[in-house]
């Protein structure tokens, strides 16, 4: 039977013990970093025997770290915290979905690294970065966290891609996590900033290991919290073999990060002539979004943009409509790339009052887009979807419906029509005590989004057709289907919590299956 492997890189633990001004060898600033992994058997049918092996960042330290083998069923999920005990025993069934697993030898006080996910059936995993106390581990003024998806072989490339590079702007730095897929592998970086400036950096990295890759050692300059083209743009990453890879974006010099974000590195397969955003702001109840669109190719291109509007806040003002449809265009130079916001004026002319998708469409040169959104300091990033990559289905590891309590973390998807008719989504919610909720949209158009957000408050664009809605205070692992046509998903967790310091908000991508 073939074996499905997952690179998680930036596996790290770093536990309080180790908090300092700067918690990581070479990570994010900041103090408390740590990381945790969930995993999701995506079959319906079929146990999954999985593994998780650990091994140290850029050292020729040869020790590696590994669970026990546990045989994970059908459309259920499991999570490696560093913090807390396991509780899992030898084997995951549905009636323990949920529980947590532990490394035979417990990773170590300060491992940094990365993680491979061995499975002999089809398994999809998220990994998020806190530094919130949980545990042993984080600090307790801590409230960051960031997430980004485990990377199967379609994620591992020769060449990856990463359209936002910062070295100090406005306060922000983006580190790049480069895991080698098996075998050693010879990587180049090349960073282009947006004044058109090119600076290049090279590693050699072991087999299964990790290196982490900052602007200021290729000389990017910085821009010292100041706004300029000069340390600011994309990169694009090359490999004499199959690699994976991160971004983490954090806050310069800070001694507790406020906030951090991440998402995987973009290959190939991620490129594409037509790309979907399914989620933009513009000053929509405070948090508004920008989306950098990289240009792959070797001349610059005009990317043409359509921007659908999905909802408004209650601004009096406000002058668009739910379905209004706007159009705008960027040039993107070659290798570099462009951003899309209410701060650039190419969002078409929509107001400050707007939740919108976005397609965004080359004529010639394959793109990439990832999107960032800032909410009164609370960060988060995603990238665009591909639109050849749709599919009917997709996973989505963990959905919190209010977990642990009230008002506490709660998770919404958006889920967009990538086909051209109109379809129905059909999404099955299977809790952490094994009960299953199957919930269906209405009818939506093509190009047009459903929002699937606290759900246990039994929402009216909404079928409960099976299992009636989860309650509030559970957690989830999620399949999505269509009745036809291609979708992609969107999952966001916020805090709800009324506490005076929530916790930030952060973005995964669903894993088309």
């Amino acid at each position: 039977m073939r074996r499905t492997k997952l690179f998680v890189g930036l596996a790290s633990a770093i536990l309080l013990a180790l908090a300092s001004v700067t918690a990581f060898a070479e990570g994010p600033d900041g103090s408390g970093w740590w990381t945790n992994i969930t995993i999701q058997n995506t079959s319906s049918s079929s146990t999954a025997n999985v593994t998780v092996t650990a091994y140290t960042q850029d050292s020729a330290d040869t020790t590696t770290y590994g669970t026990s083998s546990y045989g994970l069923a059908a459309n259920t999920s499991v999570i490696y915290h560093p913090g807390l005990d396991a509780t899992c025993g030898a084997a995951v069934s549905s009636a323990t979905s949920g529980c947590r697993i532990g490394f035979s030898t417990a990773l170590p006080s300060g491992f940094e690294g990365a993680a491979v996910v061995s499975s002999d059936s089809p398994v999809v995993s998220i990994v998020a970065l806190h530094n919130n106390a949980s545990g042993s581990v984080g600090v307790s003024s801590g409230s960051a966290r960031g997430s980004y998806q485990g990377m199967d072989s379609s994620s591992a490339a020769t060449t990856l891609y990463f359209p936002t590079v910062k070295n100090n702007f406005v306060g922000q730095t983006t580190a790049f996590f480069v895991q080698a897929a098996g075998v050693d592998a010879n990587v180049t970086m090349t960073y282009t900033m947006q004044n058109g400036s090119t600076f290049v950096a090279n590693q050699t990295i072991s087999a299964n290991k990790s290196h982490a890759f900052f602007p200021a050692a290729a000389s990017v300059p910085s821009c010292n919290g100041g706004n300029n083209t000069t340390c600011i743009g994309g990169a694009i990453l090359t490999s004499d073999q199959p690699v994976a890879g991160s971004i983490v974006e954090y806050v310069d010099g800070a001694s507790v990060a406020d906030f951090v974000l991440a998402t995987r590195a973009l290959t190939p397969a991620d490129a594409g002539q037509n790309v979907i955003a399914p989620t933009l702001k513009s000053d929509f109840y405070g948090s508004s979004t920008g989306a950098s669109i990289l240009n792959t190719g070797t001349d610059a291109q005009v990317v043409n943009l359509s921007f659908s509007v999905t909802n408004t806040d209650n601004d009096a003002t406000c002058n668009n409509t739910v379905g209004q449809t706007v159009t705008d265009s960027v040039t993107v130079p070659a290798g570099g790339s462009v951003v899309v916001s209410r701060f650039q004026n190419n969002i078409g002319g929509l107001d400050d009052c707007t939740f919108f998708a976005m397609t965004a469409t080359s004529d010639d040169n394959p793109i990439v887009v990832t999107v960032n959104e800032n909410n009164s300091g609370k960060k988060a990033v995603y990238f665009g979807f591909n639109s050849a990559n749709a599919t009917t289905n997709v996973a989505l590891p963990l959905v919190k419906e209010n977990f642990p309590g009230s008002n506490a973390q709660t998770t919404g998807i958006t889920v967009v029509n990538a086909g051209s008719a109109p379809t129905t989504v059909t999404a099955t919610y299977v809790s952490s005590g094994g009960t299953t909720h199957v919930i269906q949209s209405q009818s939506i158009a093509a190009g047009e989004a459903v929002p699937f957000f606290q759900i246990f408050n039994s929402p009216s664009h909404l079928t409960a057709t099976s299992g009636g809605f989860p309650s509030a205070g559970t957690k989830h692992s999620v399949t999505i289907s269509s009745s036809g046509e291609p979708i992609v998903a969107l999952a966001q967790e916020s805090d709800r919590a009324n506490d005076g310091s929530p916790l930030d908000i952060y973005n995964y991508e669903g894993f088309n299956q």
